[in-house]
């Protein structure tokens, strides 16, 4: 009953959040930091203690919704990812919660899928991710932005495909996300990304009202005819959700969208209420792996895809101390064993020359080939087709009710409607 209520639990406040547009969060966001400040003195780093290296970048943060520290996650640790992950089955989808649940081989999903994604579980074991997605610098300065300690509730990775049309669960047209009151999202890429490999697009300074109405300003100078929305309804999600708000985007807002591309081991830190989409790939698929930073469990958390892994089976050496736990408690728990206790983690390295070879810089270390793919056409078309067969199949059921007289059919309706709704 406590794993029910806790679903209860988020999913209202979940209601709540979508009753209220976005824009209006932060002053709900202070007053969840300000309890936090107080309820998590014994958290807090001592201030000798706190990384500052990325706080030169807050600044920016608050005025553009996206800051890129660069390529700091090293060519040596991206190979490491890339030899555990490749070989794994995914599933359909960019997300867990947008997907059909079935892993299946990555040489199946990426015929008819745009995408092909991996689990919180594969995640949580892949070497590397956790412990950077740890690392002082990353949660302090999140911290110093959000006011109070960061929860890290959520972990996701996926490949996107070239295709010659969007296709799939909307992640490929301009949107906001509404996972918490406050929240940011660090993005790793695993592969090279440019223009043919659909790179990361956000609309700089669209993550507040402000922004908002100073990009809609400039919309009415340069087109008067055009039909503007209000800056605060842009924050709604019955009209951020729509094709409609895509396309005026693309067509509008063109020249205040920041395209984000860059060698494999490129980190960017997002604020994604900000209006933001993954540009289709044309040329070559894009891998991408996010950790998102909130306050607290809500619909998009590890918790509701599937229970915190023990962590003894998680692949990371961090230390296991009150902070740590507080932070990751949604990903996994340090008290739980699965059964006997192993000498050694579960998830470990993947196995290295006893040496490493001195004349490899980091620049230069080789990452596994691109997987080899079907066409975009052929991809794009089989993903139609299967995208049409599921529709087909959840299609509601016809009246049988050819060959009735007027009046008969007009009772037949009621009573199929009635017994219909009913059913649902």
């Amino acid at each position: 009953m406590r794993d029910i209520d806790q679903r209860l639990l988020v999913r209202q406040l979940a209601v709540s959040r979508r009753s209220i547009p976005s824009c209006q969060w932060g002053s709900i966001a202070d007053a969840i930091v300000a309890d936090r400040q107080s309820a998590e003195k014994h958290l807090r780093k001592p201030q000798a203690d706190i990384d500052r290296t990325l706080f030169g970048l807050l600044p920016e943060l608050k005025e553009k919704g996206v800051v890129v520290p660069g390529p700091i996650f090293d060519r040596r640790k991206i190979a490491d990812v890339r030899a555990y992950l490749d070989p794994l089955p995914v599933y359909r989808g960019s997300h867990i919660l947008s997907s059909d649940y079935q892993l299946r081989p990555f040489s199946e999903v990426q015929k008819d899928s745009a995408f092909a994604g991996y689990t919180v579980d594969q995640l949580l074991r892949a070497p590397h991710l956790v412990d950077f997605f740890n690392q002082p610098a990353i949660v302090d300065f999140i911290e110093e932005a959000f006011g109070c300690v960061p929860t890290l509730y959520s972990l996701n990775a996926w490949w996107s495909f070239p295709a010659t049309s969007p296709t799939g669960d909307g992640m490929q047209r301009f949107h906001r996300d509404t996972d918490d009151w406050r929240f940011l999202t660090l993005f790793i890429y695993l592969t090279d990304v440019d223009e043919g490999a659909g790179p990361h697009q956000l609309v700089a300074g669209s993550h507040t009202v402000a922004g908002m109405t100073r990009l809609l300003e400039g919309v009415r100078s340069r087109s008067p005819t055009e039909q503007v929305i209000d800056p605060q309804q842009s924050f709604e999600v019955d009209t951020y959700f729509r094709p409609t708000f895509s396309a005026f985007v693309e067509d509008q807002l063109r020249d205040s969208t920041i395209n984000i591309g860059g060698p494999a081991g490129t980190v960017f830190i997002a604020n994604t209420v900000a209006i933001h989409r993954g540009l289709m790939p044309t040329a070559k698929p894009r891998l991408i792996v996010w950790a998102r930073y909130g306050l607290g469990c809500n619909t998009n958390s590890t918790d509701l895809e599937q229970g915190p892994l023990a962590r003894i089976l998680a692949n990371s050496a961090m230390p296991d101390t009150l902070r740590n736990r507080y932070i990751n408690r949604l990903l996994f728990e340090f008290d739980r064993y699965p059964g006997p206790v192993p000498e050694t983690p579960v998830a470990t390295l993947p196995s290295r020359p006893a040496v490493e070879r001195s004349d490899i810089g980091l620049d230069d270390v080789p990452l596994p080939a691109l997987p080899t793919l079907t066409s975009p056409a052929e991809r794009s078309l089989a993903a139609a087709r299967r995208l049409e067969a599921s529709r087909a199949s959840q299609a509601p059921a016809k009246r049988p009710e050819s060959g009735l007289a007027p009046k008969a059919k007009a009772m037949f309706r009621r009573l199929w409607d009635q017994a219909s709704q009913g059913s649902q």
